[in-house]
């Protein structure tokens, strides 16, 4: 495999890279190519699993480095969302479940955690396990959200706290 183009000092943007919010870049040049991975450009799309409607574009890239007279994206620029681009390769199934839910096929679940009065709860580590074992973990934000689990298919989810971190984080004190 070869290395990236770097570009100004950073790393360019292919389809399959991450942002910060979560997100996954899922469509590219048509044209030009980083080991047969579209690069992505000003205006291809990214998913946002924390901002609504989760569909956004590149807002940012090298205006004097142009893939058909497009900005090419390079990490750290940012989506329409506020994001920023990471030039880390995602799994294959990572960009197909994503790439489901932007065309309104895949799936998209997140759980809000609230108290008995219905204030959020914020800053809490918890552990999603899906019905085929696997563990998502996380803390949810400010509104006592969680990340959102994305798939292209329905998927059984449990909700707990993260038991591991909480023991984790008060051993190291």
């Amino acid at each position: 495999m070869n290395m990236r183009t770097n570009i100004n000092g950073k790393s360019q943007i292919v389809v399959g890279d991450l942002t910060t919010h979560g997100g996954v870049v899922i469509s590219g040049s048509p044209f030009h190519t980083w080991n047969d991975i579209p690069i992505v450009r000003v205006g291809d799309i990214v998913t946002c699993p924390k901002c609504s409607p989760h569909i956004f574009e590149v807002a940012q890239g090298v205006a004097s480095f142009t893939d058909n007279e497009l900005p090419v994206a390079t990490e750290d620029h940012l989506t329409t969302c506020g994001a920023k681009l990471i030039a880390r390769a995602a799994p294959a199934s990572l960009v197909i479940a994503h790439t489901a839910f932007a065309s309104g096929s895949g799936y998209d679940e997140q759980f809000i955690l609230h108290d008995l009065d219905g204030n959020p709860i914020p800053d809490t580590p918890y552990k999603i396990t899906t019905a085929d074992g696997e563990v998502i973990r996380g803390i949810t934000d400010i509104n006592g959200r969680t990340d959102r689990v994305i798939s292209t298919e329905a998927l059984g989810l449990s909700i707990e706290p993260d038991m591991d971190h909480v023991l984790t984080s008060h051993s190291e004190d």
